[in-house]
């Protein structure tokens, strides 16, 4: 659902993406953590503002402050999530926990910890969104905001 194309004449059904957004970084807040950064996906795209709006939102109702440090606009791809966390780790000491904003992205952000000798979810909790069903396979498995894929 976050790669297809939005701009058509057509129904549509979409997930309530601010509110997972939201509930991906509540569930952050109420596990502890008060530094929680976010990876989204390319803000130009409907899914990505709302999840990323959904995350500020639980913030601010928390009074946490969004340090800009520890936010990455990214692709929705392995990759982008990979070269995310390296931008994160470049910019000086990450976050306790991040939301990333879709499941592939987390994976490759997992990935770039486990090689820098980041340890998932010890040093860094990471939560994804999609609930894509590999994300079960990863070591650690991913904590993730199911989106339905019926409706």
């Amino acid at each position: 659902m976050d790669w297809g194309p939005m701009h058509f004449e057509s129904d549509k059904i979409q997930d309530n993406s601010f509110l997972g957004g939201y509930l991906a970084t509540k569930h952050l807040i109420e596990s502890g953590h008060k530094e929680i950064g976010c990876i989204t996906g390319p803000l130009n795209r409907h899914q990505a503002l709302m999840r990323y709006e959904g995350y500020k939102k639980a913030l601010n109702e928390h009074h946490i402050a969004i340090n800009p440090d520890w936010i990455v606009e990214s692709d929705f791809e392995c990759d982008g999530g990979a070269k995310s966390l390296e931008t994160l780790i470049s910019r000086g000491a990450l976050p306790t926990s991040l939301f990333v904003c879709n499941d592939m992205m987390a994976m490759g952000a997992i990935n770039v910890a486990h090689d820098k000798g980041i340890h998932v979810p010890n040093d860094l909790s990471i939560i994804g969104y999609d609930d894509i069903h590999i994300a079960k396979f990863m070591s650690p498995s991913l904590t993730t905001i199911h989106q339905p894929s019926i409706a």
